[in-house]
């Protein structure tokens, strides 16, 4: 009784998600290229794998496809979901990233970079590890790639 006199306001019940903590949600894709995991660079100067932050009441999958055409100018097929992990942006906001595998047609010199990143690149997995590149996604785009052989 006390729970739902504390929600009752202004003439209306409030659901209790109201009061949850709020975390951006990104999402992001592995895509392959040649054996090559496609990264753009970001404002902090990280190499970062392409996506962005959904629109409202659009969809997991359409916001990366959206996010990916948007960055880099190519069209993917959004496949399975790889993972979801909370990430420190700075120490300063936690982030639910969400990373799907992607699939393209598209080859390296269709690749073309938006106003939104800085520059894009490519890299072998053993290559990122000598990159600024988030230690949190290594793992992820290291199955992506032992699967693919």
């Amino acid at each position: 009784m006390l729970k739902k006199l504390f929600l009752r306001t202004i003439g209306r019940i409030i659901p209790s998600d109201v009061f949850a903590p709020r975390f951006p949600v990104s999402v992001k894709g592995v895509c392959l290229i040649d054996g090559r995991v496609v990264v753009v660079q970001n404002e902090r100067g990280e190499w970062d794998l392409p996506g962005g932050k959904l629109q409202k009441g659009e969809g997991l999958k359409r916001a990366l496809a959206r996010e990916i055409r948007e960055e880099l100018g190519i069209e993917v097929h959004v496949g399975r979901l790889l993972q979801a992990m909370q990430l420190p942006i700075m120490n300063q906001i936690e982030v639910l990233v969400i990373i799907f595998e992607c699939f393209t047609e598209a080859s390296f010199e269709e690749l073309k970079i938006s106003g939104e990143n800085f520059a894009w690149g490519t890299y072998s997995v053993s290559e990122l590890g000598a990159v600024n590149f988030p230690f949190a996604y290594k793992e992820v785009v290291k199955s992506v790639s032992e699967q693919g052989k």
